[in-house]
């Protein structure tokens, strides 16, 4: 309101509605995009769903009733679904832990990976120094909005298999589009 409050009254006498209800359109679409199209990489304390980019319509799933909490590639859902919203937690190294932000505070476990399988998982927080559990994200040259997330420990990255089926950690490869992921902020 304050904002067309604003625009009415010091453009009213330039613009026609329909000029006015355009500029409007277009502040609404780019503030979204903005939101949408993170450029900076993980955050401290920011909540994320994080999507392929080879397949847009999957995103990183805790799945739940798991036994050993995997991480799957799965359809996004209409609504907000906390099983596909990561937080960043930031270490004082300046590397993140990731938490899936439907679990409670008393069990909260952290991306880990199985090294013999190469598959992303949740864990308890480990202590080690040589966690398997510190991740970054670098942009994928040339793509501002698309990222790698990398383990720290070995330069690992993400790749996605699809729908469904859990997600693997691999070697870079650049031209691999399923290794490619969008940050997307999410409300806290």
């Amino acid at each position: 309101m304050l904002l067309s409050a604003c625009i009415g009254k010091n453009w009213k006498h330039i613009l026609e509605k329909n000029q006015y209800e355009r500029i409007l359109d277009y502040d609404h679409q780019s503030i979204a995009k903005t939101m949408m199209e993170n450029t900076y990489g993980f955050e401290h304390g920011r909540c994320y769903k994080i999507r392929n980019r080879a397949d847009t319509s999957t995103v990183i799933e805790f799945m739940l009733g798991s036994s050993n909490k995997m991480v799957c590639g799965h359809d996004v859902t209409n609504g907000e679904d906390s099983h596909q919203v990561f937080e960043a937690v930031e270490e004082d190294s300046g590397e993140f832990r990731i938490a899936c932000r439907y679990q409670s505070a008393e069990m909260q476990h952290f991306w880990d990976y199985l090294p013999h399988r190469k598959q992303l998982i949740h864990k308890k927080k480990s202590t080690a120094e040589s966690s398997l559990q510190l991740w970054k994200s670098e942009c994928v040259p040339g793509m501002d909005t698309a990222f790698f997330v990398i383990s720290v420990q070995n330069g690992l990255c993400l790749k996605s298999n699809g729908k469904n089926k859990q997600v693997s950690v691999v070697e870079r490869n650049e031209n691999d589009p399923a290794q490619h992921w969008r940050l997307e902020t999410q409300p806290l």
